[in-house]
């Protein structure tokens, strides 16, 4: 998989032959919305969309699709992060995929595009490389498919793909709205190979040299840059493999290249390969090479399959089947203990620069699975802020299953990851987290775990007397409070048993008290989204539990402020307008009601989020809205 940057950065071409007849085929298909280029491996798709996107000045998002990208959530995320590596305006108006739109994932996309295409300047370009890299199951095939009805004019996407169309793009391309450029239309004809060859002038190829080569790499673009490297060689395997093993002929050809180069050439290569992209920093610190520098600049001139990218680290990456080639040939090179070596330090100075999932990435590849399991915990909540609960899940899969299962702090984790799409699995790993940390005697696992226990059963919504065990558990817990110093727990702490006691035992004698300390919490915090959330909670307490309703006008006038300028998840405001429009005809005020709950289905609606699909809004709300001012009132004293 690609590294974050790689994703999202748009690759550089220097030296770029300029295919001008493909150019023009690229500005006949303008008048179609989408183009889907479909070729071999090395067959220039990529370069060709660079340059075509350079020279026709199109800005563009690139973003490169991966077997990531089966999570829909983590696509969005990186598409977002592609969009502000582009410079694209109000980035921050796009929304996350959060657990909230679980099952409702086409509106979401629907208004996502929207928004991307609305916010971004004219003309420009939307770029889908590697397409056939995302799972043939994956869901967001059919969520692209109905994001495309959102393309406005003077925008244009790009498919790049080893394979033609799936099946649930092919209407557009029916409906002469998808243009195709299939692999025979990008092999290089004789002129255009002569032009290729050219950007290298010090080869010094005669026509005749350029005939054998045009004549035996048969149009295949990487096949023409590694024969002028030995335009004399007289080897048929080239003509004989055909299309279909391009990897095969790579590999051969990229073989008799490796073994004459010197032997710091070499190593520069084996070890850079290590590596998903490299900057010249990042190889000095890690192999001492002296000429590293001139190395890489000696094989970006000679164009051999090498990538600059628009980053500001100035990075480099290989092309995929280079990159794999010299995989092998490092592994075949280097003691397997310095190769761990050499990526566990590769990592600690990516963590160093803030790139995680690439350090991650890297710890997992050298089976260093402590640390890549203190990396996972350490940075486990930003996952699930940022919506990528399934990443957060892939990552903590990669950890062994014997060491998973005695690590609290991944069940643990793995557990909240769950909680939004399967609350009864993360039930059952909250039981093992929750053993593992009263073994190790930590307090602040047994807390949160309790907490998250307790989120999971009211998220669910089913059986509540689930809760007592972990009401118990939190209640003999909270004693050791004092001895954390840590306000956040505290915090948690204390919502875990209001939440707990409200739902299962409201007459609880000590609930009083920890509804005085929610209400503190409401009232002074300082995590809105928190307020804003266990404020709804402290309403429906007030209303429907105690029918304290001058407590809850209260609450609701301290709190309107905070709600109003939220930016956050929706499903916070959605639960307030359900809880308000209720409030509201409790007090016979029908029209306040209908407005609230009107506006709640209407961003219900709009992000298509899971609170949407599940009617929040109670069966006499909806009565409300059909029925005339005053009615409720009146039937009310006709009764």
């Amino acid at each position: 998989m690609y590294s974050k940057v790689t994703k999202i950065s748009r690759p550089q071409a220097p030296q770029a032959f300029q295919r001008h007849r493909l150019f023009s085929l690229l500005d006949e298909a303008a008048s179609r919305a989408i183009t889907w280029i479909s070729a071999n491996a090395g067959a220039g798709k990529t370069l060709l969309t660079v340059s075509y996107l350079d020279v026709r000045r199109l800005p563009c998002i690139w973003y490169r699709l991966d077997a990531r990208d089966a999570d829909t959530a983590t696509f969005f995320y990186y598409l977002r992060e592609a969009a502000r590596h582009a410079e694209f305006p109000q980035v921050e108006a796009l929304p996350l995929l959060t657990a909230e739109y679980v099952g409702s994932e086409i509106v979401f996309a629907q208004n996502f595009f929207a928004r991307l295409f609305v916010g971004a300047p004219r003309p420009y370009a939307l770029v889908f490389d590697n397409y056939q890299d995302l799972p043939g199951d994956a869901p967001l095939h059919a969520v692209l498919n109905t994001a495309l009805q959102e393309i406005p004019p003077d925008v244009r996407l790009f498919f790049l793909s080893r394979s033609t169309p799936p099946t649930g793009l092919t209407r557009w391309q029916a409906n002469q709205r998808m243009c195709v450029i299939n692999a025979p239309a990008l092999c290089l004809d004789r002129e255009e190979t002569a032009g290729l060859l050219a950007l290298r002038p010090e080869l010094e190829l005669d026509s005749d040299l350029i005939d054998l080569i045009h004549e035996r790499a048969q149009g295949w673009a990487v096949g023409v840059v590694l024969l002028s490297e030995h335009p004399g060689h007289k080897n048929t395997y080239l003509e004989d493999s055909g299309f279909g093993s391009e990897e095969r002929v790579f590999d051969y050809f990229a073989c008799e290249l490796f073994e004459q180069a010197p032997e710091v050439v070499k190593s520069f290569l084996c070890y850079t390969a290590l590596l998903n992209e490299f900057d010249i920093p990042l190889v000095r610190r890690l192999t001492k090479l002296a000429h590293a520098e001139n190395i890489l600049r000696d094989l970006v001139r000679r164009n051999l399959f090498i990538y600059q990218k628009k980053t500001m680290r100035n990075s480099y990456e290989y092309h995929q089947l280079l990159h794999d080639f010299l995989v092998v040939q490092a592994h075949k090179r280097l003691p397997a203990e310095e190769i761990k070596k050499f990526r566990m330090q590769a990592a600690q100075l990516l963590i160093e620069e803030g790139q995680t999932e690439e350090a991650l990435k890297l710890l997992l590849s050298a089976s260093a699975w402590d640390v890549a399991a203190l990396l996972i915990v350490k940075h486990a909540e930003e996952y699930i802020d940022q919506g990528l609960n399934l990443g957060l899940i892939h990552w903590i899969e990669c950890i062994p299953e014997n060491i998973r299962q005695t690590s609290p702090w991944l069940l643990c984790w793995f557990g909240v990851a769950h909680i939004s799409h399967n609350p009864r699995h993360a039930r059952d790993v909250f039981g093992r987290a929750y053993e593992l940390f009263e073994r190790h005697s930590d307090i602040a696992g047994e807390l949160l775990t309790c907490c998250s226990a307790i989120d999971a059963i009211v998220f669910e919504m089913g059986d509540f007397s689930l809760l007592d065990q972990w009401s118990d558990r939190l209640e003999q817990r909270v004693s050791g409070l004092s001895t954390l110093n840590n306000p956040l727990i505290e915090v948690r702490a204390t919502i875990g048993l209001f939440l707990a006691l409200m739902y299962r035992n409201p007459d609880h004698k000590e609930l009083p008290e920890w509804v005085a300390k929610i209400e503190d919490f409401v009232l002074f915090g300082s995590n809105i989204k928190l307020r804003l959330y266990v404020g709804s909670q402290l309403f429906i307490y007030y209303t429907w539990w105690v029918g304290d309703l001058v407590r809850a006008d209260s609450l609701l006038t301290n709190l309107q402020p905070l709600l109003l300028a939220f930016k956050g998840m929706p499903s916070i405001k959605i639960i307030w307008y359900f809880v308000t429009s209720c409030y509201s005809w409790m007090l016979a005020k029908t029209d306040e009601g209908v407005a609230a709950a009107n506006e709640g289905l209407r961003v219900a609606c709009m992000y298509g989020t899971l609170l949407s699909g599940r009617k929040p809004f109670s069966p006499r709300c909806h009565q409300a809205r059909r029925m005339p001012p005053g009615s409720i009132l009146n039937a009310w004293r006709s009764r």
